[in-house]
């Protein structure tokens, strides 16, 4: 998760604790309405890239709690009340950061898109050049995989060993 890209945690918080009808989702409470929220915080915050640790630190919680609360939500997520509950928060962070889900201005998007096509076009090159590589050894590699037996590729390796080292 880039530092870059818009932070949903805070009007996440805020968007959950509206829905569920809490004062504040990092309170520690047994109470359903505090769990259920909870739950659809971490769920949504973990689809977006969040680390469980990120998420366990934005609201007070360790990790293994975060993974707990995720597990646990997907059966919940199937009850027709929590499922609402989960769409509406979705539904209004969708519609909340589709104006600034990026703090980048356009021209730094467009200069990370033109070194990615850079870096992959880079890396073209090299897969066309280690398959050219690979080929002058093709016939050699044929013969040993039609003659070696499985279970035997130590024995082949020592073999191949003795006739590149000339003994």
């Amino acid at each position: 998760m880039s530092a870059n890209i818009f932070l949903y945690d805070q009007p996440l918080k805020k968007i959950v604790e509206n829905i569920f009808n809490i004062d504040c989702i990092s309170k520690r409470s047994r109470k359903q309405n505090y769990i259920s929220a909870r739950q659809v915080y971490c769920v949504i915050l973990r689809e977006f890239g969040y680390t469980y640790d990120h998420i366990g630190k934005t609201i007070g919680i360790s990790h293994s709690n975060v993974m707990h609360h995720i597990r646990s939500s997907e059966f919940d997520l199937k009850t027709k009340h929590m499922y609402e509950k989960y769409m509406a928060c979705k539904k209004i962070i969708n519609d909340d950061t589709k104006h600034h889900l990026y703090s980048k201005d356009i021209e730094s998007i467009i200069d990370h898109v033109t070194d990615l096509e850079v870096q992959n076009e880079s890396l073209r090159f090299k897969v066309a050049e280690m398959e050219m590589r690979d080929k002058r050894f093709e016939e050699i590699f044929s013969a040993i995989r039609s003659r070696l037996k499985p279970g035997r590729e130590e024995e082949m390796l020592s073999k191949v060993n003795r006739i590149l080292n000339g003994l």
